[in-house]
């Protein structure tokens, strides 16, 4: 995993101004009180759109942490390995085939509940809509 890091608490929120400006303030409510300014940048009026993007994504990033303790690269990290599980639990004949929706006996049954979100969660992850 990645580096172990201590960011300033969150969460985090991007205030982005006209002509591309921005401002991302953590929001330190029982640390310091208040918000803290985490980075400011100018703004390039040309480039406005592309820099309030930026900006919400290095709130979000700020915000991922504050919630998980992870960076979004080790939660990425965490994601693929829990993709790999799930894909190994299927593979190995561990899920079974059958899914509740097939109805009878198996409809009932709580490890065929369980391996039909196993399913909807790696269709999730391959970016499928799973029903």
């Amino acid at each position: 995993m990645s580096e172990s890091i201590k960011p300033t608490p969150g969460p985090w929120v991007a205030q982005v101004f006209e002509g591309g400006g921005y401002e991302i303030c953590a929001d330190k409510q029982g640390t310091y009180g208040g918000t803290l300014t985490v980075c400011k940048r100018n703004g390039h009026s040309n480039r406005a759109d592309e820099m309030h993007a930026n900006a919400r994504l290095i709130a979000e990033a700020g915000t991922v942490f504050h919630t998980t303790k992870m960076t979004p690269m080790q939660l990425l990290e965490r994601v693929k390995e829990l993709e790999g599980a799930l894909h190994a639990a299927v593979d190995s004949g561990m899920v079974p085939t059958s899914s509740a929706s097939d109805g009878g006996a198996s409809k009932y049954s709580a490890q065929v509940h369980v391996a039909d979100r196993i399913r909807a969660a790696l269709a999730k992850c391959q970016g499928e809509q799973h029903g």
